[in-house]
């Protein structure tokens, strides 16, 4: 059986069995692009409204380090300490795979900023 044969295979119906594409061609890098510039225009017009998240280092992961069985999470809030500042991590192929559409991405991005930044400041989400 030739190579594009056995990989278009799916015996068992469980889906694809690895990436579509390699991360470094062009496509998979262009999703990246697409995604790391919403999530600024998102972050942009959050600092707008909230000035005290100047003191605030937001990330991008691309996915989560977390224990087997628990849900993905899509974010994460670490609290300042004495030795850093607050940062809140959002997760990039989690929010990826949450979206339907293109269209649908800059939505959930920046609804799970707001819960982040909700959840650091002590305020109601519907208040950022």
């Amino acid at each position: 059986m030739n190579d594009a044969r056995r990989l278009r295979r799916d015996r068992r119906g469980r889906g694809l069995r690895g990436p579509l594409l390699d991360s470094v061609h062009p496509a998979a890098r262009r999703r990246e692009l697409v995604f790391e510039r919403n999530y600024a225009g998102q972050l942009r017009a959050l600092r707008r409204r909230h000035p005290e998240l100047e003191a605030v280092r937001f990330g991008l992961q691309r996915v989560p380090v977390f224990p087997a069985g628990e849900d993905l999470p899509l974010g994460r809030v670490l609290p300042a300490s004495e030795a850093s500042p607050a940062h809140i991590v959002l997760f990039r192929r989690p929010i990826e795979t949450r979206a339907q559409d293109s269209r649908e991405l800059p939505e959930i991005i920046g609804e799970v900023l707001r819960q982040q930044v909700a959840l650091l400041l002590g305020i109601d989400e519907d208040e950022v």
